[in-house]
């Protein structure tokens, strides 16, 4: 904590001597009064962007017009600088969002602030700073933050008049940039999910948040017990986003729809394609392992997607899997994929190249080579080959195979 005080400290004394007022804010001072150790280092300031911009040559002003920030890069994290240069700092501390938020440290230790933020913060409370009708229009994403705070801040809870407010006010968050919703939920989900999805249905903002999400009444609880178990195993954002999408409960062994509704969701968050079609695949293929896919499946399942993607869905289907009459055959899945897992790691060691097996067929460089070596690579999955002996006995009948398909054609 010392090393980030030092170096926000540096920052303040640069404005200092520049004649500009600057001092801690927000989210970094409520959690200093929390005995918690802040991620970012946030400060506010009376110098204005530009004047930022030639004090800290390394910075650069990002955000939307009306919520820009300078953003300070350090070797390890980043210091946000906020301006109020038109206004004061009061004023600036009355337009934050929640009460727990509208305070600043001054680099001699003076606290700036009301005594109800002081109190709030002792309290574990949160709720809107000043009007929750004035915050709430100045941009809607508050009602969402409100939930995402109580979800990841430790002993928080929100206030009930303010997520009463949010339900009252049936705050929309359709004009609000998707990426912006995009990391209020991902913070929600990475911290407390059972807690935070609530609290949006509580508010009234599920369905906002997530349209095209069917989730019954019935199911929600249920739902809210899976993410419960997964919070409590630590599982990654993927698993917690993909349980939200896995309801209904189908039998179909693959769910294309549930996979088209997360990925139309989840798009406008920004989430970056490799997370956003991880959780899509793993909505898609979340009752496979409740039904008897045949080895081959299996192993062309391990050989496309890899072990990680194999042990998340056994994660996510165990989660979801509450009904003894499933488990069964899921525990005969999690073995054939354990032990199928375990074949995959020995491919380096095992597999022909490409030239071995051009030598061994005395073939020509074609389509031939890579079929037969995804063959091998596939076969070796499924069955396990005790060593190269047998691994080209089963590529010889593979190809006696492959030939006798080419001259039927």
């Amino acid at each position: 904590m010392k090393d980030l005080l030092d170096r926000g400290g540096q920052v303040l004394r640069r404005l200092e001597e520049s004649g500009y007022e600057g001092v801690y804010a927000g989210g970094m001072v409520r959690d200093l009064l929390c005995g918690r150790e802040p991620r970012d280092i946030d400060i506010t300031c009376g110098a204005s962007l530009e004047a930022l911009g030639i004090l800290f040559p390394k910075g650069k002003i990002l955000g939307p017009p009306g919520c820009e920030i300078f953003l300070l890069p350090l070797e390890k994290g980043h210091i946000q600088i906020f301006s109020y240069a038109s206004s004061s700092l009061e004023k600036d501390l009355e337009r934050r969002d929640l009460t727990v938020n509208a305070l600043a440290l001054r680099r001699r230790g003076e606290l700036v602030g009301s005594p109800e933020s002081v109190n709030d913060v002792f309290d574990r409370r949160l709720r809107f700073n000043g009007r929750g009708e004035d915050r709430l229009a100045e941009d809607p994403l508050r009602a969402l933050r409100l939930h995402r705070f109580a979800a990841t801040l430790p002993g928080f809870r929100a206030d009930e008049a303010s997520v009463e407010l949010c339900r009252t006010v049936r705050t929309t968050l359709g004009e609000c940039p998707g990426e912006r919703v995009g990391r209020e939920v991902r913070l929600g989900l990475e911290g407390d999910t059972s807690l935070f999805l609530r609290g949006l249905q509580t508010a009234g903002l599920l369905e906002s948040v997530f349209p095209g999400l069917i989730l019954s009444d019935a199911d929600f609880p249920v739902m809210l017990e899976v993410e419960k178990v997964l919070t409590e195993c630590n599982s990654p954002l993927h698993l917690k986003a993909a349980a939200l999408f896995s309801f209904p409960e189908k039998e179909q062994p693959l769910d294309d729809e549930g996979a088209l509704i997360a990925r139309k969701v989840l798009q406008p968050f920004a989430w970056g394609s490799a997370l956003t079609d991880r959780i899509s695949e793993l909505v898609r293929y979340r009752n496979l392992l409740r039904q008897r896919p045949s080895p081959e499946f299996l192993a062309g399942l391990m050989d496309e997607k890899g072990p990680s993607f194999a042990f998340d869905l056994v994660q996510l289907s165990q989660s979801l899997s509450s009904s003894e009459t499933f488990r069964p055959m899921l525990k005969v899945n999690t073995l054939i994929l354990l032990a199928m897992a375990s074949r995959k790691t020995m491919e380096e060691e095992l597999l022909p190249t490409g030239g071995e097996i051009l030598r061994h067929f005395s073939l020509s460089p074609g389509r031939t080579v890579g079929q037969l070596r995804r063959r091998a690579a596939r076969g070796n999955i499924e069955r396990g080959f005790s060593d190269r002996t047998a691994l080209f006995a089963f590529l010889e009948k593979e190809f006696r195979e492959m030939e006798q398909e080419i001259n039927k054609e």
